[in-house]
């Protein structure tokens, strides 16, 4: 039972640390690395909405003169943060689907079947490495004034326009937004989170969305580690604003890395458990191969005398062991098949019942067991047939 327990933990483990392998190699469709984000909400101290995005384009200017800064724009929520905005889209000669745009249960959970959309500044797409496969980014003409204008995602155009070309194309915001026309076509990109399906989503110039003039994450692109230029950027926007305070100072790397803090915990704690596991089973064998040879070493020393070599010795006890051990990653890969069920809505891109890990873990088991059957072998084979013979 303790062979076929600990494998179930292993197996366990060795599923989620394949799964949180997957995450940190995901394709995220944008570069984490050389990104300092921060945060700011200039209505904490008293601006109206109609000052913040003056404030906003000052900022992005001056911060863009640091020395190492190579590009800088900003966005209504960080990529990964953990939030994030859905809106009601009209289409023209798009059929909507009954459930468009209406919460729909998914699994227990209430779900907004909506498109995603991010209000971003000038060369966002430029800034966080985003491949934008057709039309432009946005840029600083991209203002109040000037037309209304968006840039959709893959997921997007499949979805409303199928084969035909989104760019020129035009759809309706609602009291969000009204008309826009579509400028631009970027590569699907990991918005809420690494697990999540990349939804449709479209992004808005912030100038020309109001609803961005508040709480905004500024994203830095820089030439060297990105946490060297804080105290700059911050010297900067002082300058611009002395009662205007910074938050959530940290880099995109570190942002991503903590969107999955919670599979990276599931992950430790399954491995050491599975860890313990196995060594409880090494000192389990251990101890009943070590307490089996005390008990017949006068047979093994009988046996020695009758012309036994050392291989008969080590195989009468590694065998033994091994009946112990055979059994029980049956039965663990038997548990193992209906336990990891439990487990598969924690995976990503890894199944529950995964072959080669399964595999690779009643290996490594049975190499630990192993192990742990050849010390208390190996003193079987030292036991002197006289002494043996004199005791009996």
């Amino acid at each position: 039972m303790q062979v076929a327990l600990s494998l179930v933990l292993l197996i366990g483990a060795g599923l989620l640390v394949r799964s949180l392998s997957k995450l940190k190699s995901a394709d995220l469709g944008f570069q984490r690395e050389n990104i300092l984000l921060f945060s700011v909400d200039p209505q904490l101290i008293g601006y109206q909405r109609d000052q913040i995005g003056p404030l906003y384009r000052r900022m992005l200017e001056r911060i863009g003169t640091v020395p190492g800064v190579q590009s800088v724009t900003l966005a209504r929520q960080g990529l990964l943060s953990g939030g994030g905005t859905q809106g009601s889209v009209k289409v023209p000669g798009h059929t909507s689907p009954a459930d468009e745009n209406t919460f729909t249960d998914k699994g227990g959970e209430k779900e907004w079947n909506a498109p995603w959309f991010a209000q971003v500044g000038p060369r966002y797409f430029e800034t966080l490495g985003m491949t934008l496969l057709r039309g432009r980014d946005f840029t600083a003409q991209d203002h109040e004034t000037s037309m209304k204008v968006a840039v959709i995602n893959e997921a997007f155009a499949r979805y409303y326009f199928g084969n035909e070309d989104p760019l020129g194309q035009r759809f309706d915001r609602g009291n969000d937004g009204g008309e826009v026309e579509i400028i631009g076509v970027v590569k699907d990109a990991k918005a809420n989170s690494i697990q999540e399906r990349t939804p449709r989503t479209f992004y808005v110039p912030f100038l020309q969305d109001p609803g961005a003039w508040r709480e905004t994450t500024f994203q830095i692109r820089t030439a060297g580690e990105p946490t060297n230029l804080a105290g700059a950027v911050r010297s900067v926007v002082q300058e611009i604003e002395p009662n205007l305070s910074l938050f959530r100072i940290r880099t995109l790397a570190a942002q991503v890395d903590e969107s999955i803090g919670q599979e990276r915990l599931a992950t430790t704690l399954a491995s050491l458990f599975g860890l313990l596991a196995l060594l409880l089973t090494c000192a389990g064998l251990y101890g009943v191969l070590s307490y089996s040879v005390s008990q017949r070493s006068s047979e093994i020393g009988i046996r020695m005398a009758l012309g036994a070599q050392n291989g008969d010795v080590l195989r009468l006890v590694i065998g033994q062991g091994m009946r112990l051990v055979a059994p029980g990653i049956l039965l663990g890969l038997a548990g193992a098949f209906g336990a990891m069920r439990w487990i598969a809505s924690f995976l990503y891109e890894v199944e529950a019942v995964d072959w080669p890990t399964y595999g690779l873990i009643a290996a490594l088991l049975l190499v630990v067991a192993l192990l742990a059957c050849w010390i208390p072998a190996r003193r079987a084979t030292n036991v002197d047939p006289l002494v043996a013979l004199r005791s009996e």
